[in-house]
């Protein structure tokens, strides 16, 4: 592993402990963090919404508008009707369940685990 200033780089960040959490005790206080928390919350998922209207959008109907003039499923007919559309869907979903299995396999679920729901231990048990 590359050492920075006499440290490991995977550790850089994880020593010392968290300062302690600090009450907002006034009501007000409370309510705007509350409020910037839910705006930021708004502000992350913005890309996914606007991914989610464009599915909505049938082909070449929303060229100058603010918003789109027609919204429809036919994309999502179209996908779940035609072989071609699906298939890349389908390899996505395929690809990204091996990975996570293949990431179980070798004891890497999670952070600080000694077992992976058996995939680690079950592996350690057949070298014997």
């Amino acid at each position: 592993m590359q050492r920075v200033e006499g440290r490991p780089v995977g550790r850089v960040g994880r020593e010392g402990t968290p300062p302690a959490l600090r009450v907002i005790e006034s009501r007000t206080g409370r309510n705007l963090a509350a409020l910037a928390g839910w705006l930021l919350a708004v502000f992350l998922l913005l890309p996914h919404a606007t991914l989610l209207l464009i599915s909505f959008v049938p082909v070449n109907t929303w060229t100058t508008q603010t918003l789109p003039p027609v919204l429809s499923v036919v994309n999502y007919r179209r996908m779940f009707t035609e072989a071609e559309r699906l298939r890349p869907m389908l390899n996505s979903l395929w690809n990204g369940d091996d990975l996570d299995r293949g990431r179980a396999r070798r004891g890497r679920c999670g952070p600080g685990t000694s077992s992976c729901g058996g995939a680690r231990g079950s592996a350690r048990r057949s070298r014997r």
